[in-house]
């Protein structure tokens, strides 16, 4: 239990939403069965809960193992594109190195501000001092956060 306390909120909330969804797909599809006997229904909705439940559980194991990878650094720039579902992300790491991540056109990053990145582990090798298509499956980007940009360049007291 305390490697769940120490873990990212970002991972944790990840890990409880996917968890909540299944539940509540299973919450509906087992009243609308009773009422209309609809056994394609229940089938549908047990797998969904059952996927659900399995990638829950990989996720819990992924964060608890501490099995991923982070990459943090301030946002410098956006690239989208209309008609793409991806954006390109350019940041600078702590060591002075730009990275480009080419994350999914949702996600909302500001220019200036610092973030880490999660992913599982086995995301493709930077060519050069670029990260592209680090999450192109979906399946390998966990999730972001903002951090103070003081954790960066600390004041000096």
């Amino acid at each position: 239990m305390e490697q769940w306390n120490t873990c990212p909120h970002v991972l944790k909330q990840k890990t409880i939403f996917t968890l909540l969804t299944g539940t509540c797909c299973m919450g509906i599809t087992v009243p609308v069965f009773l009422l209309s006997k609809d056994h394609v229904l229940l089938a549908l909705g047990s797998c969904f809960f059952l996927g659900s439940l399995l990638r829950a559980l990989s996720l819990a194991r992924t964060v608890l193992h501490q099995q991923y990878d982070t990459v943090t650094g301030v946002c410098i720039g956006r690239e989208r594109t209309i008609f793409c579902r991806y954006q390109k992300i350019y940041f600078i790491d702590d060591g002075g190195n730009e990275t480009a991540l080419l994350l999914g056109k949702k996600l909302s990053v500001r220019e200036g501000h610092l973030y880490r990145f999660y992913f599982q582990p086995g995301y493709p090798a930077p060519l050069g001092n670029n990260h592209l298509a680090l999450s192109l499956t979906g399946q390998t980007f966990l999730g972001y956060e903002e951090l103070p940009n003081n954790l960066l360049c600390p004041s000096a007291e």
